[in-house]
């Protein structure tokens, strides 16, 4: 060695020493942990020599006595070492930590504004009890035009001008596809949970809400001269339909439960089962969809709140809109219910 410098003839001869010097430079022109790649013992125990024995290989000739760590060099050999192993454990650690999958968080709950929470109940129905096991949502008012315009693009309503009147000719088909829209963009929005759906209420889910705990003929009583302050009704409506939220509200806060435009129930319209019932959803397929609630074209008498009449899914009229229900969706119901 002349100089410092390793000549190509030594570096042929000895080539174990020549690849240590070779280590040495890389260190001395790489950070420290860059030489992570160092994975073989015997790389490793090559680094380490040389970075403990720097001075004496680029300052003296090479003698076996300079070949071989003092104790110094020895410490600080091993001081490298523990340093290089956390490095790499604590790296490690970050890995694994990264590695593991986050989940999206499950969306709470936050219903529409003017929705109503009905508690579950119990009401009779031609002399049998039903019972509704769970709570649920129905809209404060009818669905505006304005409303039905703004998700669906159209408005067929037979009575424009106010957008704030209750949207009508709305056949059932078209009911089911404007809540799978509000279903849709409320979930998006990350307001719903994937339990929860807004859709048409059931009979008994509209008839519960409506009766609101009486077991009167009206939800304001039996009395049908009382029904010009709670519904728009042929008495009253001059033959058209008008602005939702006039009338007073039912007890618990449903405006227009009574009269205006008559609301599409999900059930299939047959005759009511001789016996008691839970939670029930009426059959599983039939000719004709259920409507309730009585309308601006028809006597109060038959806005009575366990009035029923029904029209065929694919039909709408000027007389017939729809309330929104938010509901859970229990296992199977969907399946029977969604059946149009």
């Amino acid at each position: 060695m002349s100089g410092g410098k390793l000549s190509i003839a030594q570096s042929h001869e000895e080539p174990h020493y020549f690849s240590r010097v070779r280590i040495l430079e890389h260190i001395e022109r790489e950070p420290i942990h860059n030489l992570l790649f160092l994975e073989r013992q015997s790389d490793w125990q090559s680094a380490l020599y040389s970075v403990s024995s720097q001075k004496t290989l680029m300052s003296h000739p090479r003698t076996p006595e300079n070949c071989l760590p003092n104790r110094a060099t020895s410490n600080a050999a091993i001081a490298l070492l523990l340093f290089l192993l956390f490095v790499g454990c604590d790296r490690g650690r970050e890995i694994t930590s990264t590695d593991k999958p986050v989940l999206p968080p499950i969306p709470k709950l936050l219903a529409l504004t003017n929705m109503v929470l009905i508690k579950p109940g119990t009401f009779i129905r031609m002399k049998h009890l039903v019972t509704l096991t769970n709570e649920y949502w129905l809209g404060k008012f009818e669905v505006t035009q304005g409303e039905y315009l703004q998700v669906m693009r159209t408005n067929p309503s037979y009575f424009p001008g106010d957008l704030n009147r209750p949207v009508e000719k709305v056949s059932y088909l078209h009911a089911v596809e404007y809540c799978a829209a509000i279903t849709k963009r409320e979930r998006e929005a990350g307001h719903l949970p994937p339990e929860w759906e807004y859709r048409l209420p059931t009979e008994a889910e509209w008839e519960f809400g409506c009766r609101g705990g009486t077991t009167n003929l009206f939800n304001f009583g039996d009395d049908q001269s009382k029904a010009d302050q709670y519904a728009w009704t042929a008495e009253n409506s001059d033959s058209t339909t008008h602005p939702i939220g006039q009338k007073l509200p039912s007890s618990l806060g449903l405006y227009d439960i009574h009269g205006n435009v008559w609301e599409w129930c999900q059930d299939w319209f047959a005759l009511y089962p001789q016996s008691d019932s839970t939670n029930p959803v009426g059959p599983p397929q039939g000719k004709f969809k259920v409507f309730r609630g009585g309308g601006w074209n028809n006597e109060a008498q038959y806005a009575r709140s366990a009035n029923r009449f029904m029209m065929a899914p694919a039909s709408g009229t000027h007389f017939v809109g729809l309330r929104l229900a938010l509901c859970q969706i229990p296992v199977g119901l969907n399946q029977r219910i969604g059946n149009n």
